[in-house]
């Protein structure tokens, strides 16, 4: 995303989901000496980010719609994951606003799902479209890929043709190797962008999903 007239806010998740405290507003994404590549983004994933545990989808759009909020209006949400909803946030009239972990069979995984779900329409009703890159092995397969759309939409983009932003919901990218030119080609694609990042990397507790 470096030198593309980018804007970045970050939401970072696995069990629960977190605006890092150093990239708490839109932030350009720039090269060289002093740009914000060495002076913000790469100090936060050396030093701040740790992913690990579930996967939070209902809490990372809930931060994004926060985000929406109270720092302007994002047109466009990538929601990076590289795994199936396992976790999700207790926070319905009456509940005791905790967080549901290991959600992955029967009515647990359901209830990841659909609050999922309710927040990325949520987000959808602010006026941003949500762009769902699944990436890796672990969600190459047709209940997982359904999961993806649930959350985002049924235009799939799959590699040939052009990539437009205002109607694709799904890009999957099979290795992990090739994420950053998938993401460099999503940024070429807007004009001065102000862009959401929601990202996981998943320790592959998803498995339970059949």
């Amino acid at each position: 995303l470096a030198d593309t007239g980018s804007q970045v806010a970050v939401v970072e998740f696995s069990s629960e989901a977190r605006i890092p405290s150093t990239i708490d507003d839109y932030t350009p994404v720039t090269s060289g000496t002093g740009g914000t590549i060495e002076s913000i983004f790469e100090p936060y994933l050396e030093n701040n980010y740790r992913p690990g545990g579930w996967t939070n989808w209902d809490d990372a759009m809930d931060e994004a719609e926060s985000i929406n909020t109270d720092k302007g209006l994002a047109p466009l949400v990538v929601f990076v994951t590289d795994g199936d909803p396992t976790a999700y946030n207790r926070d319905y009239s009456g509940e005791d606003n905790g967080v549901t972990t290991g959600a992955t069979s029967g009515s647990a995984a359901d209830q990841a799902l659909w609050r999922a779900m309710e927040e990325a329409n949520a987000v959808k009703a602010q006026g941003s479209h949500i762009l769902v890159v699944g990436v890796g092995a672990g969600l190459n397969n047709t209940d997982s890929q359904q999961r993806l759309r649930d959350i985002s939409g049924d235009d799939e983009y799959t590699g040939s043709g052009t990539l437009d932003l205002s109607t694709v919901d799904v890009l999957r990218v099979l290795e992990f190797n090739d994420l950053a030119e998938k993401l460099r080609e999503v940024a070429f694609q807007l004009c001065a962008p102000s862009l959401t990042v929601t990202k996981l990397v998943d320790d592959g507790t998803s498995s339970g999903f059949e």
